[in-house]
């Protein structure tokens, strides 16, 4: 289970059955399965490119986020301890908030890219037909080229969503794409919340250092501007952790409605149905914010616990939906 779309295996499918031995695993992987085209040496290449674009965008948010908290920690102790440095540290506050929205740009680019890579492994393994409307795909030569920073261990790679055997379509592909969006949805709003906390938190300080100082309206605008990068940082962090949670949240209901009408009868959803959910995926992830790894861990038992059961839920309902349908072939 991963800390977004990027660290690891989707939760509700990837690790919901553990407890399945090898030979059970293995004897999903018929030739023209999810199982096995996602297992293709292309698809292990475009996991690991889109793993190494996703933790480049990561490198990026960690500088920025880094630089404007020291800027914020250093215009606090100015505020205490060396008043008159703030007319330096004012303006300069000023330019690292700009120049953290300059290297957003590339933590973007990382991201979009990242997304269009896995929007390919995704389309090749399920499969579904590429919508020219998002774009062209990445070149083979940039896929290679970021697979080949890739240092991670490949092996981890493999079995990237796990379906049941049996699993008709569109219910495999239904199954792999909501594991894409709830657990997801979840971590992101715990993320913003947390964000938003630290965010008043530091507020508070800053008045609270201005007030013990007697400072005037105008000294603690001063305070404020060194920590300007911060509050900016921050506030697009949880704006974009929390639209982007709604807006997964949104499309899983979709998915879930879809989900209904293919257990009934898995030709109540054609394909067209599918690749307008995989649209709505693809385009949240061109814009996903990258969730620390060290947030995700700490919750991670519970998420795993939480989608684990979610998991078996949704496989019993797969497994009734295959017996209507096979009875329903049988009784013709």
């Amino acid at each position: 289970m991963g800390s977004e779309y990027d660290a690891g295996k989707p939760a509700a499918i990837s690790e919901a059955n553990e407890s399945q031995s090898a030979a059970e695993a293995s004897s999903t992987q018929t030739p023209d399965s999810i199982s096995a085209r996602q297992n293709a040496a292309w698809s292990i290449q475009l996991l690991a490119a889109q793993r190494q674009l996703y933790s480049e965008a990561k490198w990026w948010r960690r500088l920025r986020a880094w630089s404007v908290t020291a800027m914020a920690v250093i215009g606090v102790a100015a505020t205490l301890l060396a008043p008159d440095l703030l007319k330096v540290l004012g303006p300069v506050g000023a330019v690292f908030g700009v120049a953290q929205w300059f290297a957003s740009i590339i933590e973007k680019q990382r991201t979009n890219m990242a997304a269009n890579i896995q929007e390919q492994f995704d389309t090749s393994v399920y499969p579904l037909d590429w919508n020219p409307v998002i774009g062209t795909k990445a070149d083979a030569e940039e896929v290679i080229a970021a697979a080949s920073r890739f240092k991670g261990d490949r092996a981890k790679l493999t079995n990237w969503y796990i379906i049941p055997n049996g699993v008709p379509r569109p219910l495999d592909v239904l199954l792999c794409q909501r594991s894409n969006l709830r657990w997801d949805a979840a971590l992101r709003i715990a993320y913003a919340n947390t964000i938003l906390a630290g965010l008043v938190v530091l507020f508070l300080v800053i008045v609270a250092a201005a007030v013990a100082q007697g400072r005037s309206l105008g000294e603690f605008g001063l305070a404020l501007l060194p920590s300007l990068g911060a509050f900016l940082l921050g506030l697009e962090t949880v704006h974009s952790h929390l639209g982007h949670g709604s807006g997964q949240l949104d499309l899983k209901r979709k998915l879930e409605a879809a989900w209904d009408k293919a257990r009934a009868n898995p030709r109540n959803v054609r394909g067209q149905d599918l690749r307008a959910i995989q649209d709505g995926i693809y385009h949240l992830r061109a814009v996903a914010p990258p969730v620390p790894d060290g947030f995700y861990w700490k919750r991670r038992e519970q998420f795993e616990r939480e989608m684990r059961l979610a998991a078996e839920r949704m496989w019993e309902e797969a497994s009734a939906a295959t017996r209507r349908a096979r009875g329903s072939a049988g009784s013709r």
